[in-house]
């Protein structure tokens, strides 16, 4: 029995510099990246790739114009190879970018036209959510016809994910070490002692629902978080998740 499938190599490097070096950064590639990780880590190699920072395109999640954008301006360049370096957003706007043709957004998201790979996609993921630089979704907002859309094809899978610890999280649990007193290795189990003496887990009708919000509650995670659902192992519907939310009632 198959029990799941996973596309991109997944690599690690100790620290941003090991990773230039290794994938020899140049003029043939383009960045997109959350400004202050960049800044933070990569400016300072003086890299000679082509370097768009997500926030010249909007806040947020990504939406339909903001992917417009990014692709005109990719379009403008001869680079043949993507680094998204950043959180979801930034990983789900640049796999749009291995696609061939002159497509817009709405046409690629509504499957509208023909979905070839021609660009190489390499995805430094910096935050810890969907898992995105290891799936092949992508979701946008569509500002004119106020809903989400999701694009599930192969064509879009990152071909590596990098993880560089040498960052944010490094970061996050040396501070983390600091405050709890442990070592930075023992940060989360720490942390995982901790909750469950500060947060008791109690039923939901205790936190102030009621049990005729369920379902409604139910739709409402359906509607707006569909980033984390289109990306689960398995998609839990409206209806199955409100038979979960019965049984912590």
């Amino acid at each position: 029995m198959k029990l799941f499938w996973q596309k991109a190599e997944v690599q690690k490097f100790e620290h941003a510099k090991d990773f230039a070096e290794e994938y020899n950064i140049g003029k043939k590639d383009f960045i997109l990246a959350s400004k202050s990780t960049y800044e933070a880590y990569f400016a300072a190699l003086g890299l000679e790739a082509h370097v768009e920072y997500k926030s010249k395109y909007g806040k947020g999640e990504p939406t339909d114009e903001m992917i417009d954008a990014l692709l005109a301006d990719f379009r403008k360049t001869d680079c043949d190879r993507i680094i998204a370096i950043g959180g979801g957003a930034v990983i789900d706007m640049a796999k749009i970018l291995v696609l061939a043709g002159d497509y817009s957004a709405e046409e690629i998201f509504g499957r509208k036209v023909p979905l070839k790979r021609a660009k190489t996609l390499i995805a430094v993921p910096t935050t810890c959510g969907a898992g995105s630089e290891v799936s092949n979704v992508s979701i946008a907002e569509f500002t004119k016809l106020h809903t989400k859309m999701g694009l599930a094809v192969d064509e879009i899978y990152a071909d590596r994910a990098v993880l560089i610890p040498d960052g944010r999280i490094k970061e996050l649990n040396s501070f983390l070490s600091n405050v709890l007193g442990c070592d930075a290795d023992l940060v989360y189990v720490e942390i995982g002692k901790l909750l469950d003496q500060i947060i008791a887990r109690k039923p939901l009708h205790e936190y102030g629902m009621k049990e005729e919000e369920i379902e409604s509650f139910a739709k409402t995670v359906e509607e707006t978080q569909q980033r984390l659902l289109n990306q689960s192992y398995v998609k839990l519907t409206w209806q199955q998740m409100a038979e979960i939310y019965k049984e912590l009632y």
